[in-house]
């Protein structure tokens, strides 16, 4: 649902337009909505994005009826052009800027874009943005995981001279440009009938590529406002980063428990926080070929994706715990090949990927069993991968199995 936004956003004419349609200058007012989600570190719904402070950045042209475009402002009218201009909301009045425009004369089209958090046109470190009248992209180089992107289009011309049209509204739904993603544990039947719990300390995902552009569209009337109005694409031999997602640890906890008691009628327990999820580049990867490159020691040796994870086994079947992995009770390091296949067909071997999708939350159910060493050798059992691709605001993690 859209929110009526009062703004004070308006744009310019020409001097000599402000005398001859002085009765029908027609104000931009705002009707702001974004898709619900759960951001990492926040929850951004409809009704929680018009939040008191908030601010985005917003950027418009105009484009005359043979196609030619247009800095933002070519009056005397208006002070600035609109480009770069910070968009706030003040709870009782709605999105305001620091000066006023108008639309454009009828025979101009007013092409919006706008950027949420609106610290990402401020260049911060591994972030560059663009922004003329061919070029709109934003750059990420070694990007953190730690900020979603989200960002709005909208096009629309004035009608002819209807003096009766006192304001026009611009519609911006805010679209997810990252991908997020979650993890989720169970036990394997085989670890389960030994009486044993797995207890997780973190999750790290290795090789995930970290550098890319995201651009707008030009102006296409079959996607303006939709997801599809800006792409991504990774950059020619883009870097790798290490991610680390952030767990759902209890208070004081140290890590997080898999027994049959957190596992209700067999349900997985949650891994990772959904109210701190990590956020990646939309991607293909591929993930570590274990059935091939088992010459790791310390980690493994494959340019794929892979999950390394820090647990530890234990079997409370006697009158003192057991260790089954390390006697003196220390967490180990095992690992699982991890790549963006979400179909339930591919093997470890597979290398071939389906992409990340932008805008997408990935839920994988690590079952226990309990994983591969570096040389891609089974320790105990290998770790069977669910995985399930579902919009933000989706909450049930189940589908398809990708077997490792």
């Amino acid at each position: 649902m859209l929110l009526p936004v009062a703004s004070t956003l308006l744009w310019g004419c020409s001097s000599d337009e402000v005398v001859e349609e002085a009765s029908s200058d027609v104000l931009i007012t705002y009707q702001v909505s974004a898709d619900h989600v759960e951001t990492r570190g926040e929850a951004i719904s409809n009704s929680s994005f018009p939040k008191a402070g908030r601010k985005f950045r917003l950027w418009c042209w105009m484009t005359d009826d043979n196609g030619a475009t247009y800095s933002p402002m070519i009056s005397e009218f208006n002070t600035h052009p609109l480009t770069d201009i910070l968009v706030t909301y003040t709870a009782g009045t709605g999105w305001e800027t620091s000066e006023t425009f108008y639309w454009p004369r009828p025979r101009y089209r007013a092409d919006f874009y706008a950027i949420y958090p609106p610290e990402t046109s401020q260049n911060p470190s591994g972030v560059t943005t663009s922004f003329t009248p061919t070029t709109k992209t934003i750059t990420y180089t070694s990007f953190d995981g730690n900020t979603d992107l989200m960002y709005a289009t909208y096009s629309d011309q004035r009608t002819q001279k209807d003096v009766r049209e006192k304001h026009r509204a611009a519609t911006l739904n805010f679209h997810h440009a990252m991908t997020q993603v979650m993890f989720y544990g169970k036990l394997s039947d085989v670890i389960n009938g030994f009486g044993w719990k797995i207890e997780v300390k973190d999750i790290t995902i290795h090789n995930v590529k970290a550098d890319g552009t995201f651009t707008f569209q030009p102006y296409d009337a079959e996607k303006v406002t939709k997801p599809e109005a800006m792409t991504f694409a990774l950059k020619d031999g883009a870097t790798t980063r290490v991610y680390t997602p952030t767990m759902k640890l209890a208070e004081s906890a140290t890590s997080i428990t898999i027994d049959n008691t957190s596992m209700v009628e067999n349900h997985e327990v949650q891994l990772t926080s959904s109210t701190d999820a990590l956020m990646l580049l939309p991607q293909n990867l591929p993930a570590w070929d274990s059935d091939t490159q088992k010459t790791g020691t310390s980690a493994p040796s494959t340019t794929g994706g892979y999950l390394a994870i820090s647990l530890r086994a234990v079997d409370n079947n006697s009158e003192t715990p057991v260790y089954p992995l390390k006697a003196d009770g220390s967490f180990v390091t095992v690992y699982v090949p991890f790549g963006s296949t979400t179909d339930g067909t591919t093997t470890a071997s597979a290398t071939v990927a389906s992409p990340w999708i932008a805008g997408k939350l990935y839920k994988y159910i690590l079952t226990f069993g309990v994983g591969l060493s570096a040389g891609g050798d089974s320790v105990i059992q290998p770790i069977v991968i669910e995985a399930a691709i579902a919009p933000w605001v989706e909450a049930t993690p189940v589908t398809g199995t990708i077997k490792h």
